[in-house]
């Protein structure tokens, strides 16, 4: 049997259960992170004919730049509006 002392012990166990907690975590968001920034909206839209909120158009690639002063038609009325800005 190898001898070890009681605190080197909890020291170890201490430091992998943080490690593994840390795995996790970082496993976690970067899954999260993977998933959500495909389909999280880049502009968000408000019509000021109907009053219907949209993002950007199914249609549009994330990696083609958007002009900020760009519009886009309503889906539901057509009417063509601006970015809303927070």
């Amino acid at each position: 049997m190898i001898p070890i002392k009681i605190d080197v012990f909890f020291a170890a166990a201490v430091a992998f259960a943080v490690a593994a907690f840390l795995a996790v975590e970082l496993l976690n968001q970067w899954r999260e992170r993977r998933r959500f920034d495909r389909s999280r909206a880049r502009s968000v839209f408000c019509c000021a004919v109907c009053g219907k909120i949209y993002s950007d158009a199914p249609d549009v690639p994330e990696n083609v730049p958007v002009e900020p002063d760009e519009a886009r038609p309503c889906p539901h009325c057509g009417r063509k509006n601006f970015r809303m800005k927070f």
